[in-house]
């Protein structure tokens, strides 16, 4: 199921020339003067839960989002999520396809990232990193590696003085490097003789980080 996040009812403030948006509840946009009337800027959430934001699981680290302009060229997107849940920004590969043209798929990772800095100040961002060519109508997919990740990622983007963000982030970090189960015991020997030993009890996994404590460091 999908949802919509709409940047809609541009209000007028008498006298001043200002012009300001007001957004859906627990959404933040941030609105520059110039915006023409109907302008929108519109964020999907692919979610299998049906929620706001992109969840991920161990099984499917990915989080997948439509971002469609009206009338100007997306330039900018930004990353939100809890980033002490992953160890490295070189986990994190991000691919925008136009929809208008399925054969331009551009794939950037940290090189291309942003920690600081930015436009749309009001958007929430661990990274951010302006996207090349032009496009009005993309595929956003994040995707992270590692053995912990969030446990859910926000989009936000910038077309011309249009600023948008999905639903808010979760502070859980996906343990996706947990340890293995011991093996079983061998079966006793026959009646008279002594019990054959236990089998050998299986290796464990990497350990459990627990309510993603500040243990593994940041790069």
């Amino acid at each position: 199921m999908k949802k919509l996040f709409l940047l809609s009812g541009l209000v007028a403030f008498a006298g001043s020339g200002a012009v300001a948006c007001g957004g859906m509840e627990g959404d933040t946009a941030s609105v520059a003067s110039g915006v023409r009337p109907g302008e929108t800027l519109v964020i999907t959430a692919d979610d299998a839960n049906g929620d706001s934001g992109g969840f991920l699981s161990c099984g499917d680290p990915e989080a997948c989002f439509e971002v469609d302009s009206s009338f100007h060229n997306i330039t900018h997107l930004f990353l939100d999520f809890n980033e002490e849940c992953v160890e490295d920004f070189g986990d994190i590969t991000m691919t925008v396809t136009d929809l208008d043209d399925s054969s331009d798929v551009r794939i950037y990772t940290s090189e291309d990232f942003h920690t600081s800095g930015g436009p749309c100040g009001d958007i929430s961002r661990v990274i951010w990193t302006p996207l090349q060519a032009n496009q009005q109508n993309v595929e956003v997919c994040v995707f992270f590696e590692g053995d912990f990740i969030p446990e859910r990622v926000r989009l936000g983007a910038k077309a011309s003085n249009l600023c948008e963000e999905t639903g808010g982030v979760t502070e859980d970090c996906l343990d996706c490097g947990a340890g293995g189960t011991g093996g079983t015991g061998g079966t006793g020997g026959v009646g008279g003789f002594a019990g054959g030993e236990g089998g050998t009890g299986g290796t464990g996994g990497k350990p459990k980080k627990d309510d993603c404590e500040d243990d593994v460091p940041l790069q």
